[in-house]
């Protein structure tokens, strides 16, 4: 009998089939570091804008009452909030500009729902003052003062280098601005301050410093940081209510 004729792959074949089996997963793989590149920079920018909206939030909330004061058929702005000694209030008073900090004072009734930087009520009737400050380490604090009683700073977010802060000024009687004035210049001003522009910069997450190792979608070709801004207007002092 005829032996039968053996049956398989040549080696060039074997070569072959290998060879097309490395491109396909080199393929994968690429595709797989792309998306886990694009996934990682879209959660950076998203953490981003999340910070950036949490501290505009919680700062226009807090600038918005700055004046503000309860029961005013017994209260005047002056009564209400009146002069301290140290930091300097005038009496009547609401915005407190500082070394890149600011501070706002408001009353609260302990029923109207009133709010200070930290999200909290009071039960009864308060003066607050609320103080944003950075602490050197990129954490965005705020301070609150109730009744002159100084609180301890508490950290709202991370990631903020720089805060800077501009004063929109009217002319007395008026709520229209007509000057704008840096913290240093306005301090002859504060009564007439009705809007503040508040200045925040954040870390840009995609930048990876020189000599760095950076993550996936960094690149010391991105800015360092990434400056927002935002103009609040005082509601209490242009006659609105918030």
């Amino acid at each position: 009998m005829k032996p039968a004729s053996q049956q398989g792959f040549t080696l060039v074949e074997l070569m072959v089939t290998i060879l097309i089996g490395l491109f396909l997963i080199g393929g994968t793989l690429t595709l797989t570091s792309a998306m886990k590149r694009s996934y990682a920079v879209q959660g950076a920018l998203n953490q981003l804008e999340d910070n950036e909206r949490v501290a505009f939030s919680i700062m226009t909330s807090v600038i918005e009452q700055a004046g503000y004061f309860t029961n005013p058929t017994q209260n005047t702005v002056t009564t209400a909030l009146p002069a301290i000694t140290s930091p300097s209030w005038a009496a009547g008073q609401a915005v407190l500009g500082g070394n890149n900090t600011l501070s706002v004072r408001y009353m609260t009734s302990g029923s109207d729902g009133i709010l200070n930087c930290l999200g909290a009520t009071s039960a009864t009737p308060v003066t607050w003052i609320n103080t944003f400050s950075l602490d050197g380490k990129g954490n965005l604090q705020c301070t609150v003062t109730t009744n002159g009683v100084v609180g301890t700073p508490v950290t709202l977010m991370t990631g903020v280098t720089a805060m800077s802060f501009l004063f929109g000024v009217a002319p007395a009687g008026s709520s229209s601005v007509d000057t704008i004035l840096d913290q240093s210049s306005a301090v002859n001003f504060w009564s007439n301050v009705v809007s503040v522009q508040v200045n925040l910069t954040f870390t840009n997450p995609l930048y990876a410093a020189a000599g760095t190792t950076a993550t996936a979608g960094q690149s010391n070709a991105q800015p360092s940081n990434a400056p927002m801004s935002r103009w609040v207007v005082l509601m209490n002092q242009v006659g609105a209510t918030s």
